[in-house]
């Protein structure tokens, strides 16, 4: 063997085992191309679903916030009617003839209290038109006070210490409460 013919085997040696070497490496480099590719695939996938995640949350949230919106719309219209009904029927009750108002003080003192001793206080526009008649409808042990109180209607029973409030407005607001659940109930407002 020449020296030329080592020279060529060495050579030869050489690019197999360079040709191995780039096999190998090709090869590595391919195993590290799938796994980043399989890994960025990976992540892609994962942000998507999170951005799609995030999309359908806010679209939900959106979509609550919008019902919620809207329900608190209607509550406070059927709120608003609810008021104007009261409001109606309190001024009806406001406007009723001067003899049926004295009627209705009457009988809202005889069913409020058994004995007697009690001052009547009035507004000023009640006492003094109607004091005095309705003094005489209660009869013995009711005195008309000469104070006045700033109430639309109705009176106040004052004993002593002890005041029953029977305004208009005392009797309507107790009223409004307890009809209000009944109405609010029917109108699924409650």
């Amino acid at each position: 063997m020449g020296f030329t013919d080592i020279i060529n085997k060495i050579e030869n040696d050489g690019k197999l085992k360079l040709e191995q070497i780039e096999k190998e490496w090709d090869q590595k480099i391919k195993q590290q191309k799938e796994k980043i590719d399989k890994e960025i695939e990976i992540y892609v996938k994962e942000q998507i679903e999170r951005l799609e995640k995030d999309i359908e949350n806010d679209e939900r949230k959106r979509f609550l916030d919008f019902k919620l919106e809207c329900r608190n719309k209607i509550l406070e219209k059927k709120r608003s009617l609810i008021d104007k009904v009261f409001n109606e029927v309190f001024n009806k009750y406001l406007s009723y003839d001067r003899d049926i108002y004295i009627q209705f003080l009457e009988s809202l003192v005889k069913k409020s209290v058994k004995d007697r001793g009690y001052q009547i206080i009035l507004n000023k526009r009640d006492r003094d038109e109607l004091g005095d008649k309705l003094i005489n409808k209660l009869g013995d042990g009711f005195t008309l006070s000469s104070d006045t109180v700033n109430i639309k209607a109705g009176l106040i029973l004052k004993k002593g210490n002890i005041e029953i409030n029977l305004s208009f407005d005392q009797i309507f607001k107790l009223k409004k409460e307890k009809l209000e659940q009944e109405v609010g109930k029917i109108l699924n407002v409650i």
